[in-house]
């Protein structure tokens, strides 16, 4: 119910977000799919751990990443989405194998030379610095591309998707400020 302000402010606790998103995976977007998804809210913003799967190169892939940042609304989608200020990739296989390991196969199978294929070894970890480089660009626009949570078309989601006027994460909470006025934008 509306006060006579005509706002309504509503704060959802982590584990009820937790709910809401996992109700909706697993989530496909372009091809990619987001399997899992862990929401730990924090002072002002939120840290969300997350499992894509999909194809690139055409080789199926999976990463692994954290990313910190803000949830937002739009408006046009009548979505939430997580627009990341950070990422940090944990895991990324293609077809079952990390970089670095495909890396060491093919060292393995195409350099005969003992000394070239030592310098290669011993650059084995730069390969995984320089994909992680190189994909986190891409995983951030992923990120801000895939909707984590759409509103039901029932009436509760109607209402949140014609009043909503704020979206912010205060003290661990996520706050939802809700304006009849948005109804007359």
């Amino acid at each position: 119910v509306f006060g006579l302000s005509g706002v309504r402010t509503v704060y959802i606790v982590e584990g009820e977000i937790q709910k809401r998103v996992e109700a909706q995976l697993p989530m496909e977007h372009k091809g990619v799919k987001l399997t899992k998804a862990t929401i730990n809210l924090l002072e002002h913003d939120v840290r969300i751990a997350l499992s894509l799967d999909g194809k690139a190169l055409g080789q199926p892939f999976l990463l692994d990443a954290t990313g910190v940042g803000v949830p937002e609304y739009r408006q046009g989608e009548q979505a939430f989405y997580f627009r990341p200020s950070e990422l940090t990739i944990s895991r990324l296989e293609f077809s079952g194998e990390s970089a670095t390991d495909r890396a060491g196969k093919f060292a393995d199978r195409y350099i005969t030379d003992p000394k070239l294929k030592e310098r290669v070894e011993k650059s084995l970890p730069g390969v995984k610095r320089w994909v992680e480089d190189n994909l986190e660009p891409r995983a951030l626009a992923i990120f801000a591309q895939m909707p984590l949570y759409k509103p039901k078309n029932d009436m509760k989601g109607i209402v949140i998707k014609a009043t909503l006027e704020k979206l912010s994460v205060e003290n661990g909470a996520l706050v939802l400020s809700f304006s009849l006025l948005q109804l007359t934008k």
